[in-house]
């Protein structure tokens, strides 16, 4: 009988010609977990180092803030103002409608 060559030389490597297929699905399937396992741990490692969050939305934020804040204090002072002189927002209207600054309606 003839000798496999073939055979003979993946056996110089190191490889069993008489493996079973689910020998090696086996060891296909613990290299694929393995792998993925190390993905994992690796992703574990890097995750705590993620660049920060933008701060351009929260200085915006409070930029409008601000600025509306200031817009209702001036309407505030203004309406005191009023409210000190005049008795009310109502009556100070009707004094301007009456001098004949405001058109009747």
């Amino acid at each position: 009988m003839r000798r496999n060559i073939f055979w003979q030389g993946r056996r110089a490597l190191g490889d069993k010609p008489n493996k079973m297929l689910g020998e090696s699905l086996w060891q296909w399937w613990a290299r694929r977990t393995e792998d993925r396992l190390s993905r994992n741990q690796l992703w574990d490692v890097v995750e705590p180092y993620q660049r920060p969050k933008p701060i351009a939305p929260l200085a915006v934020l409070n930029i409008v803030a601000f600025y509306s804040g200031v817009v209702a204090a001036a309407v505030t002072e203004q309406m005191h103002k009023i409210d000190r002189f005049d008795f009310s927002v109502l009556h100070a209207l009707l004094k301007l409608v009456s001098v004949g600054s405001l058109p009747r309606i």
